[in-house]
């Protein structure tokens, strides 16, 4: 019979106390760190679904779920000059049937460029399948008419034709009021086009 002595026997129950006690700790901090890679991992899922639920794949702009919150959550200081301009693409179904759904994507993403490109500071949307509207504050609808001509002469050297319609507010009407007066304009644009251009292709809705 092995006799263990008493502060051997102590040591022993520390040292195995000890050593019970780091493994608890270590296994904590593992599931503590597994878990915070799962939360993190399905944190970055969630901010993907959310940018997909809000993105257009084919320009890469906001799309109408966007374009829906923006009217919700937007605020217009009463005295600030606040524009909208809105586009409609010409001849995009024309293209899509002459020339397949890759030759119209090509024109859309065209657009959406150009208008990047023109207003950078502007919240960009397509909002329809032709559709585009652009938003910007301290911007006056003169200056983004100017601006919407030229970039009308660089998509029409690709031979790409937009109508454009421009409203600006300083306050006293409701963003949706703004939007539907800068649809007009551009539908009066697209009529005029359609009179004037080429074969008088006829409107595509």
């Amino acid at each position: 019979v092995v006799s263990v002595q008493e502060p051997d026997a102590m040591r022993l129950a520390w040292a195995t106390h000890h050593y019970l006690t780091n493994m608890a700790i270590i296994y904590i901090i593992a599931f503590v760190i597994f878990l915070s890679w799962v939360l993190y991992l399905r944190h970055l899922a969630i901010q993907e679904r959310e940018r997909m639920w809000r993105l257009d794949m084919n320009t890469g702009l906001e799309n109408r779920n966007a374009y829906t919150e923006f009217l919700t959550a937007f605020a217009h200081i009463p005295g600030q000059v606040m524009t909208v301009v809105y586009v409609d693409v010409n001849g995009l179904h024309e293209m899509n049937n002459r020339f397949g759904h890759e030759a119209g994507d090509k024109m859309l993403c065209a657009v959406a460029d150009a208008l990047k490109k023109t207003l950078p500071q502007a919240a960009l949307f397509r909002i329809g399948g032709d559709e585009f509207l652009a938003a910007q504050t301290n911007i006056d609808a003169a200056a983004a008419t100017a601006k919407m001509e030229l970039a009308q002469q660089e998509l029409a050297k690709q031979g790409y034709y937009i109508s454009v319609g421009v409203e600006e507010d300083t306050g006293g009407r409701i963003l949706e009021e703004v939007v539907r007066a800068a649809d007009q304009k551009m539908l009066a644009a697209k009529r005029q086009y359609y009179c004037t251009v080429g074969n008088r292709r006829r409107r595509e809705e």
